[in-house]
């Protein structure tokens, strides 16, 4: 560990300096053009809030944009600096200005100086900020003033290091994106499909009109209470939770969110669940799921979902996805949005035979497993990031650096 020295940042190496942000870029604070004329927004120039950030490394897109005459009413901020939110809830997202823009005043910008390499910053930046987290005062909307930003430390390596890290990373950052554009490609193509299988079929010459539009004569129109039946689940109060016990299962523990709460109630078996089991989500967020955990008893909130002989489970999974643009014509409730269970019995849907449901059900599996795999490499990737992170930015480990090679600024 001779080789390391101990500071701020933790271990570096001995030939790595620690800089202020203030000097080793200039900073710039946003700022926003009056709202009340119109006249200062258009879509000539990039104008960065917090929600463009955190994507993508470069923005390159955003989702107001200003005139000339806005512009010019701004702090222009250089192409190739680094964008870093500091007022809010997202505060620490980070980003490269793919060109000339500005940004409101809920971010700092820094124009790297030649002693630096921009893209090794952003990267440095985006790794420093649990470090940096700690400088932030405890209030109800987080906020890093410039003065203090301008004052965080950051390592330094030779320029040529920071080049050759920068490349590294950014190539796994090339390959995340690349494979967030293959999953947002085939959720589209998923969407397509759903559209045409589940209202067309395929192969069908002959249609017939219904009460829900035109469908394959060989189609049939019924209630989803017909095919189906929804049971509830049950109400609790927070003293009848335990430590010990069934895991109660809420909304939040479908959606991929929250630790189990328990109950020790010995229930009627309709208000459990088990593996493989179809669920619906009713109040505030609406949405089909396919139950992967244990044997659990499941909130009010749910419904546990048993199809009939005339529907497959799968095929009436891909269906209840498509009830979301009326499930929010039929949102009710003071505080919460939800559905009733009588608007989801008396639904009407176009059923094909059986055996077309289960076609139907193998061509939208496959692509959802194509999905699947893409967000498991997704993952994968993301972590590698991390880990390459804490190595290459802290020294630990070391980039090869040829004598010959020439730092281009």
């Amino acid at each position: 560990m001779s080789e390391y020295q101990l500071t701020e940042l933790g271990e570096i190496p001995k030939d790595w300096d620690i800089s202020d942000i203030a000097d080793i870029g200039n900073v710039i604070t946003g700022s926003t053009p009056k709202t009340a004329d119109k006249e200062n927004y258009g879509n000539e120039y990039l104008f960065v809030s917090p929600i463009d950030l955190g994507t993508f490394k470069y923005v390159s897109t955003t989702q107001k944009q200003l005139s000339k005459k806005g512009f010019n009413k701004t702090r222009h901020i250089p192409k190739g600096s680094i964008l870093v939110t500091c007022i809010g809830s997202t505060i620490g997202k980070v980003g490269v200005a793919k060109k000339e823009l500005s940004t409101n005043q809920q971010i700092n910008s820094i124009a790297c100086y030649n002693i630096c390499y921009n893209e090794f910053i952003y990267y440095t930046i985006e790794y420093n900020f649990k470090n940096y987290r700690k400088y932030i005062s405890n209030q109800a909307v987080p906020i890093i003033k410039k003065s203090l930003f301008s004052e965080f430390p950051i390592q330094l390596p030779p320029l040529i290091e920071q080049q050759k890290i920068a490349a590294i990373l950014s190539s796994v950052d090339e390959a995340i994106e690349k494979t967030e554009q293959i999953i947002k490609q085939t959720e589209k193509v998923k969407k397509g499909m759903m559209q045409q299988l589940l209202t067309k079929g395929f192969g069908h010459t002959k249609f017939k009109e219904t009460p829900i539009g035109e469908i394959p004569e060989e189609w049939e129109v019924l209630k989803q209470g017909d095919v189906a039946t929804f049971f509830n689940g049950r109400a609790y109060k927070q003293k009848e939770f335990v430590k010990e016990g069934t895991p109660v299962v809420r909304i939040q523990n479908l959606t991929g969110g929250g630790n189990y709460v328990y109950s020790n109630l010995e229930l009627n078996k309709n208000k459990y669940i088990s593996t493989g089991d179809l669920v619906y989500a009713w109040s505030a967020t609406f949405g089909p799921y396919i139950w992967q955990g244990p044997e659990a008893i499941y909130h009010y909130h749910i419904w546990k979902i048993e199809c009939g002989n005339k529907i497959d489970k799968m095929f009436f999974y891909y269906r209840l996805h498509f009830l979301s643009n009326e499930s929010n014509n039929q949102k009710s409730g003071a505080v919460f949005a939800h559905l009733t269970k009588s608007f989801m019995e008396s639904y009407e849907i176009a059923l094909p035979p059986i055996n077309e449901q289960e076609k139907i059900v193998t061509i939208l599996g496959s692509i959802d497993k194509k999905i699947t795999s893409e967000e498991q490499k997704c993952v994968k990737l993301k972590f590698l990031k991390q880990g390459l992170m804490q190595d290459l930015l802290t020294g630990k480990v070391r980039v090869p650096i040829d004598n010959e090679e020439v730092v281009e600024t």
